[in-house]
């Protein structure tokens, strides 16, 4: 007795999907592991001086640079920017150097009508301090760890609820870039043929990240209660006498003296 096998059963046939370009999906997973780099926590940061010296003496630099209506403290700045910089290892100031760029240039394009209208010299001095306070703000993010940062705020006499809201948005920041990038892997794994609409996957990893933002925030909400947690952080860092904290007292003592005399003296 003869049976006709199907066609869809000839072993003889091998389908082949149609090839799909996948620089959409790694496109966006290296972007959004490059965002999850700026939170998270280096192990192995090293600073010379204890997180809340460093953190009052890079907000009062940039304070100062912010302020400053002579030119010469600008360059001031620039140099000690660039020493402390050259403090951090290779990749470090990299990293540092080309994200200050970036947002000098940046600043940079936005002023380059100031110039018609008669005024250059504010595109050279805010694109300049521009420059200088993103290569503070990093030097500070890459040399001190985030929790030490965020320890250091109750030393400045910062409100529980603010210190809190940092600290819970710093974590959930790594935990769900780390959520997208684990679905972005297995739809990179799992995608088979041509997909024409790649946009539409990504704003289901969008919507899944935020359902999973608002159930941990549910659950955190829940542990609070459950530990009995009142709101209020206790002050366990404490500044040590060592010759790390000292020099960078002196060094910005000397900086804020050069400040005071530009500023008052040749202005």
């Amino acid at each position: 007795m003869e049976h006709n096998i199907p066609d869809w059963m000839n072993l003889h046939e091998c389908h082949k999907p149609k090839r799909d370009s996948r620089r959409f999906i790694t496109a966006t997973l290296k972007s959004i592991s490059s965002a999850s780099s700026l939170f998270r926590s280096n192990p192995k940061a090293y600073s010379p001086a204890d997180a809340p010296v460093m953190l009052f003496i890079s907000i009062a630099l940039i304070i100062m640079t912010a302020s400053s209506k002579n030119l010469y403290f600008s360059f001031v700045m620039l140099s000690v920017l660039s020493v402390r910089m050259c403090l951090l290892e290779g990749k470090d100031i990299i990293k540092a150097f080309l994200t200050a760029l970036y947002a000098g240039i940046f600043s940079a394009i936005i002023l380059i009508p100031s110039v018609f209208f008669g005024s250059p010299h504010s595109l050279i001095s805010i694109s300049l301090k521009t420059f200088i306070t993103t290569g503070i703000i990093q030097c500070l993010s890459i040399s001190s760890r985030w929790n030490d940062i965020t320890a250091s705020l109750k030393m400045f006499a910062i409100s529980d609820l603010i210190i809190m809201s940092f600290d819970l948005t710093l974590k959930y920041i790594q935990i769900l870039c780390s959520t997208c990038e684990d679905m972005l892997n297995a739809l990179l794994v799992r995608s088979i043929g041509k997909n024409r609409e790649k946009a539409a996957s990504l704003s289901g990893i969008s919507g899944t990240a935020f359902l999973k933002s608002k159930k941990m925030s549910e659950e955190t909400g829940q542990a609070m209660e459950c530990r009995c947690f009142s709101g209020h952080y206790e002050r366990k860092i404490r500044l040590r006498h060592k010759a790390g904290n000292i020099i960078s007292i002196i060094l910005f003592s000397l900086i804020a003296a050069i400040f005071i005399y530009l500023e008052f003296r040749i202005s």
